[in-house]
């Protein structure tokens, strides 16, 4: 969230590239739900007791609240898993326990979700589940330097106001269409505030 406020005051489009082995939506998932299949009873006929305790680690409404602020700042995020192609099944040869199938698709789905939604969410491209990087950077690369800018008159507010975007090709139902999905409108003191606040957090002039 500091660097998208950072990047709120510089003018025109700006790009981040995230670069990790995944984000959990929900850390720990796959444990839990490993725990419920091994011993489904819960132990002493309490089935799902493990499971009920998954909403305590949900991290949803904090990829959101990054994916606004990303928004605010007029950032793009790019994300790319640097795991590469993932199988279902996690086995190694120091280890004779093989996971179930179903729980290496949590896994993976637990991981990569906060990937997507957050590109998704800003009009980026995620590289996940695959081994092709040069592609998926190849992507990213035609993403920052081709682009449309859709212009739209704006009544005059005096107060930050979320817009919501939706854009539609009618007659071209087979293209897909990578845009973000909200336009914080700001006001002249939100400007300006951005604007100091990446002043002292980065050097305009230099950068």
């Amino acid at each position: 969230k500091t660097v998208c406020r950072g990047l709120g005051g510089f003018e025109g489009k700006k790009d981040l590239l995230y670069i990790s082995d995944g984000l959990p939506m929900t850390p720990g998932e796959e444990l839990f739900r490993l725990i419920d299949l091994q011993n489904p009873s819960g132990g002493g006929g309490t089935s799902g007791s493990v499971l009920n305790e998954l909403h305590a680690f949900y991290r949803a409404p904090l990829f959101e609240e990054l994916a606004d602020h990303a928004i605010a700042a007029d950032v793009t995020l790019h994300t790319i898993d640097a795991r590469g192609l993932l199988t279902e099944h996690d086995t190694t040869a120091d280890r004779r326990f093989e996971m179930p199938v179903t729980i290496g698709y949590v896994k993976a789905r637990n991981y990569q979700e906060p990937l997507r939604y957050l590109s998704a969410q800003t009009g980026g491209i995620a590289v996940v589940n695959t081994n092709q990087f040069r592609k998926g950077l190849t992507q990213i690369e035609e993403a920052i330097t081709s682009y449309y800018s859709l212009g739209f008159r704006l009544g005059a507010r005096g107060n930050d106001r979320v817009h919501s975007i939706r854009i539609e090709l009618p007659n071209h139902p087979d293209n897909r269409m990578r845009y973000r999905r909200q336009f914080l409108e700001r006001s002249d003191a939100s400007l300006v505030a951005d604007r100091t606040m990446t002043g002292l957090l980065m050097d305009p002039l230099r950068n």
